[in-house]
C-alpha cells in the first residue's frame, strides 16, 4: 500500500511520515482543541522530490501544494520542517530546522517547503546529529503547512513553573504580536504566574515591550509608546489560558509547555509538548527547601547569621571536592589555623573541628557567630554584621563590637597586644626566610613530584599521595605562603594611622593603597609582562607556559584546568595584548609618580616623621608582594593536587565529575 505525499493535520498519526510536529498537531486537533488547521507534505514527498527543484510548477506535487493551499483560503500561512528524529527522547531537535512565516504566495510557499527540505542537510543540522548519535540517513523531512494566526498577543505558557518546579502554579509569558518573539527572545515579555487551583494572578511583571512582529509584515516594528508597558492580556485572556492548561495535562498525563496566539477575542493552541526541566526545577526547588530548612534549624541552635566571606572573591563557586579541601583548611586545625596558631591566636575547639565556614548554594558563607572563635575561645566581642556585608574583608580582623565582661575584655586586650608582638617580630625578617629558604624549598618539592607517574600507583598509593600532597601544600606552604598577608595588614593599619595623624585633608585609604604599591613587581605583574612579550613576538608561548603554565582564571577552584591545558585561550588571550603597553614599563612609571608623591609629603613633616613614613611604606611595600606572589608558588601544589584528582577520575571514568 502506498504512502501519502499529503496529508491533513487531523490525520497525522505516524512520526516517520508526517515526523514528530505534525503528529502532535494531530493528536491536538483530534482531542478538540483550536488548533489552527493544514497539510503536511510527508516524508514520501521528502524522497520523491529529493534532487529536484520543488519551485517548478510542472511537477504535480508543487501543483497539488498550491491547490491544498487555496482550499485553506489562499491566506496566509506558516510553513514549518517537522522531521522523524524531533521528538526522539534521546535528542530534541526544535530549533535545528526552518521555520517560515507570513507565507501569502504560490511562489514563497513552495520556495519554503524547497528551504525546510534543504535544512536537513545543514552543517548545523549534520553536526548536532553528529553530537547525538543519530545517522542522517535515518531522519527524513515533513513539513507543516499551517493557517497563520494573526496574533494581536501570543506567547508561551508552562502547567508548571519550570523555574521552581512547582506544580501549584503555572507561568505565562506574553507579549504584542507573532509569538516568535517571546519564542526566540527578541522581546522581555510580560511574566504571569497564576495559581493552578483558581486562576489568580499571584504576581505579574508588566514589561517594556519595545518591539513585535505584525501579522503580514513580519518585520520588526516599534511598540507604541502607549502600548509598551501595558499589560497585553486581560483577565478573561488569562482565565482561557488556565482552562487550556488544565486540558492538555489532563489529555497527555503530563505537565506541559505550550505555544498560544489571541485574535479578534479567540485562544489559538500552536504547540504542546512536556516540559522537559522540570525534574531539574524540582530538583531545585528541594534543594532551596532543605537549604532553607537547615538554616533554620541552625539559628535555632544559635549558629548565624551568615555574611558572604572573601574568600569568595578568589572561589566563588567552589566545587565540592574543592569546597572539602578549603573548608578544613580554614578550620582551626587546618593551615589557616596553623597559622593563626603561629602568631599567638588560639581557636576554640567548636571552630578546630568544624571551622566557621558553611557552604550555602554553592558559595562560601562565615558564620558570624563563630568566626570569632579563631581568635580566641569565647571572644568578648562579636562582629558587626552590618559591616561584614558591606566589606568582607572586615573578617579578617577581629571583632570589636564588645559582648563581654569588662574583665574579659581587657584580658583580650592583653592577648591581642602580644600577637602584634608577635607578628612585629616575624616582620624583622620572615621575607627573607620565604625568598631564601621556604619558596625554593618547596619549589624543589613540586618539581620533583611532577616527575611522578601516577599511572603505576595502586589505589591505596593513590590515596596515600593525595594526603601527603595536601599536607605538605596546605597544611605546611599555604600558611607560610599567607603569612605576608597578616603582616600586610598590620603594617597598612600602621601606615594609614600615620597618614590620618599627618595628612587629614588627603584620603589616608587611598593614600595608602599608592604608596604601598611602590614596590618590586610580583608575580602577577611579571606573568602579564612576558605575556605581553609573547604578543609581541618576544617570547614563545611555550616558554611563558614553563613559568606559569600552573596558573588559571579561577584558579583556586581544582577544577579548573590550568593554562598548560588550555594553550588556544592562552593564545587569543596574548593576541589582545599586541600593540598595546609593556605593563611593566606601567609599573615603572607607576613607582617614579609614587616616589615624587613621596618627596611631596617629606616636605609637610618632619625628619622624625618622614622617617617613620619611609619606615611604614617600606614595610607595607616588602610584604604586599607576597599577595600575589605567594598564590604563584601555592598554584604549584595546587596543581599536584588536581594531578591527583583528575587521575582518580580517570580510574573511575568519570573524568572531570571526580571534582564534583
Amino acid at each position: 500500500m502506498s504512502r501519502p505525499t499529503i496529508q491533513d493535520l487531523a490525520e497525522c498519526c505516524d512520526k516517520s511520515l508526517a515526523g514528530g510536529k505534525a503528529v502532535n498537531l494531530g493528536i491536538l486537533l483530534r482531542a478538540g482543541f483550536p488548533v489552527p488547521g493544514g497539510f503536511v507534505l510527508t516524508t514520501e514527498a521528502y524522497r520523491a522530490s529529493r534532487g529536484a527543484d520543488f519551485r517548478d510548477r510542472s511537477q504535480s506535487l508543487a501543483q497539488e501544494v498550491c491547490a491544498r493551499w487555496h482550499a485553506l483560503g489562499g491566506s496566509a500561512v506558516a510553513v514549518r520542517s517537522s522531521a522523524t528524529a524531533e521528538d526522539m527522547a534521546e535528542a530534541s531537535m526544535a530549533g535545528q530546522y526552518e521555520t517560515f512565516l507570513d507565507i501569502t504566495t504560490e511562489d514563497a510557499l513552495l520556495d519554503a517547503v524547497q528551504k525546510c527540505w534543504a535544512s536537513l542537510d545543514s552543517p548545523r543540522t549534520r553536526t548536532y546529529l553528529a553530537e547525538h548519535g543519530i545517522d542522517l540517513a535515518k531522519v527524513a523531512m515533513a513539513v507543516v503547512v499551517q493557517k497563520l494566526v494573526p496574533a494581536e498577543v501570543a506567547g508561551v505558557m508552562f502547567t508548571a513553573n519550570p523555574q521552581t518546579g512547582s506544580k501549584a502554579e503555572m507561568l505565562i509569558e506574553a507579549s504584542w504580536g507573532l509569538g516568535e518573539a517571546v519564542v526566540s527572545g527578541l522581546v522581555q515579555p510580560d511574566v504571569l504566574r497564576i495559581d493552578r487551583a483558581s486562576a489568580r494572578v499571584v504576581h505579574a511583571t508588566i514589561a517594556d515591550k519595545q518591539i513585535w512582529i505584525q501579522p503580514g509584515n513580519h518585520d520588526q516594528q516599534l511598540v507604541g509608546e502607549a502600548r509598551r508597558r501595558l499589560a497585553c492580556l486581560k483577565s478573561a485572556d488569562v482565565t482561557k489560558l488556565w482552562k487550556m492548561g488544565l486540558k492538555t495535562v489532563e489529555h497527555f498525563g503530563s505537565e506541559q509547555d505550550l505555544e498560544w496566539a489571541i485574535s479578534n477575542g479567540e485562544l489559538y493552541l500552536l504547540q504542546s509538548r512536556p516540559i522537559t526541566t522540570l525534574e531539574h526545577a524540582e530538583v531545585y526547588e528541594r534543594l532551596l527547601q532543605s537549604t532553607r530548612s537547615m538554616l533554620r534549624e541552625s539559628l535555632e541552635a544559635g549558629r548565624g547569621p551568615w555574611v558572604v566571606h572573601n574568600i569568595g572573591e578568589t572561589l566563588k563557586h567552589p566545587t565540592p571536592l574543592t569546597w572539602s579541601v578549603i573548608r578544613r583548611f580554614m578550620s582551626g586545625d587546618g593551615g589557616f589555623g596553623a597559622m593563626y596558631k603561629e602568631i599567638g591566636f588560639e581557636p576554640s575547639e567548636r571552630v578546630r573541628k568544624d571551622g566557621f565556614l558553611l557552604r550555602v548554594a554553592g558559595r562560601a558563607y562565615m558564620d558570624a557567630s563563630l568566626a570569632a572563635e579563631m581568635f580566641f575561645e569565647q571572644y568578648p566581642f562579636r562582629y558587626d554584621v552590618e559591616l561584614l556585608r558591606t566589606n568582607p574583608d572586615a573578617a579578617q580582623s577581629p571583632p570589636t563590637i564588645p559582648a563581654g565582661s569588662l574583665t574579659q575584655r581587657m584580658h583580650v586586650g592583653r592577648q591581642l597586644a602580644q600577637v602584634n608582638r608577635r607578628v612585629r617580630a616575624l616582620a624583622a625578617d620572615f621575607d627573607r626566610r620565604l625568598i631564601e629558604q621556604i619558596i625554593p624549598e618547596f619549589v624543589r618539592y613540586c618539581l620533583a613530584e611532577k616527575q611522578r607517574d601516577l599511572s603505576v600507583l595502586s589505589s591505596h598509593e593513590l590515596i596515600d599521595l593525595w594526603r601527603q600532597r595536601e599536607q605538605r601544600v596546605m597544611d605546611q606552604f599555604a600558611p607560610q605562603s599567607l603569612m605576608p598577608s597578616m603582616i600586610a595588614g598590620m603594617a597598612m593599619a600602621e601606615l594609614r594611622q600615620t597618614l590620618d595623624e599627618n595628612f587629614w585633608d588627603e584620603d589616608p585609604d587611598h593614600l595608602a593603597s599608592i604608596l604601598s604599591a611602590a614596590h618590586g613587581p610580583d608575580k602577577t605583574l611579571e606573568s602579564n609582562a612576558q605575556m605581553w612579550e609573547v604578543a609581541q613576538g618576544q617570547r614563545s608561548v611555550e616558554q611563558w607556559m614553563a613559568i606559569n603554565g600552573h596558573r588559571a582564571p579561577d584558579e583556586f577552584d581544582l577544577a579548573t584546568p590550568r593554562w598548560r591545558e588550555r594553550p588556544d585561550e592562552l593564545k587569543t588571550m596574548a593576541a589582545r595584548l599586541k600593540g598595546g603597553p609593556n605593563p611593566m614599563d606601567l609599573h615603572v612609571q607607576n613607582i617614579e609618580w609614587t616616589k615624587k608623591k613621596i618627596e611631596e609629603l617629606h616636605a609637610r613633616l618632619s625628619p622624625v616623621d618622614a622617617t617613620e613614613l619611609d619606615s611604614r611604606v617600606e614595610l607595607a611595600g616588602r610584604y604586599l608582594l607576597f599577595r600575589e606572589s605567594g598564590k604563584h608558588y601555592l598554584m604549584l601544589g595546587y596543581e599536584l593536587l588536581r594531578e591527583v584528582a583528575l587521575e582518580a577520575g580517570r580510574r573511575l571514568e568519570i573524568g572531570d565529575g571526580v571534582f564534583h
